[in-house]
């Protein structure tokens, strides 16, 4: 493995996991908050259902892409939300804090799925994508701790530490597998991985400059 292939190594997990797993955060808020009246309207394609005590109950209305059927809670906050997309559908549901804790979507691939906790912070997520499905996982404050993919030549796996900096990631390439280690300033300090004529071994100081080789 020679020094640009092992800098190449480097870069793709620093960027291409990293905007993998965030890229997955577009879901915590994609629905749009609507404004909620106690009245029912009936032009401009939206109608409004009302309660008896003058509260809305839910909604129907007509956006850009097609259809948006939206119910709310006894506070007439959003607690569930289904609407077409470019893609084809979404649904979203609230908790009881007000706060979104899941969405499910059509993607580009195929489906999306994305949990998030009672603080409305994205703790996880599935998707499909071009070679297969890849997974996300964050911690409570929305740091990505870990994530694994499927790629053109197998998968690839990446941890994190708490505050969502790459720490270690292993993959699968051309010639067989590489694994790659970073230190808390996401500096590689270790990779070993495969190459035609064989494998090898880089060890690099805390400046992420290469110290040994084999």
């Amino acid at each position: 493995m020679s020094r640009s292939r092992h800098l190449i190594f480097v870069l793709f997990f620093l960027v291409a996991f990293l905007s993998g797993a965030l890229s997955m955060y577009i879901f915590k808020d994609r629905f749009r908050q609507d404004v909620v009246t106690n009245k029912i309207i009936v032009p401009s394609g939206k109608l409004v259902f009302v309660g008896p005590d003058g509260r809305a109950m839910g909604e129907i209305k007509s956006i850009q892409q097609g259809g948006c059927l939206a119910v709310f809670n006894d506070t007439g906050k959003p607690a569930v939300k289904i609407r077409a997309s470019k893609d084809g559908g979404e649904i979203a549901v609230w908790g009881s804090r007000e706060n979104k804790v899941g969405e499910m979507a059509a993607g580009k691939h195929g489906g999306t799925f994305a949990v998030c906790n009672e603080h409305g912070n994205f703790v996880g997520g599935i998707r499909a994508d071009k070679y297969g499905g890849s997974l996300a996982l964050f911690n409570r404050l929305g740091k990505p701790i870990a994530g694994i993919r499927a790629l053109r030549y197998g998968g690839d796996l990446a941890l994190f530490n708490n505050q969502g900096n790459l720490l270690g990631g292993l993959r699968t390439d051309e010639y067989g597998g590489s694994l790659a280690l970073f230190n808390n300033q996401q500096e590689p300090v270790a990779s070993i991985g495969t190459f035609e004529q064989g494998g090898s071994i880089f060890l690099s100081n805390d400046q992420g400059e290469v110290v040994r080789k084999m």
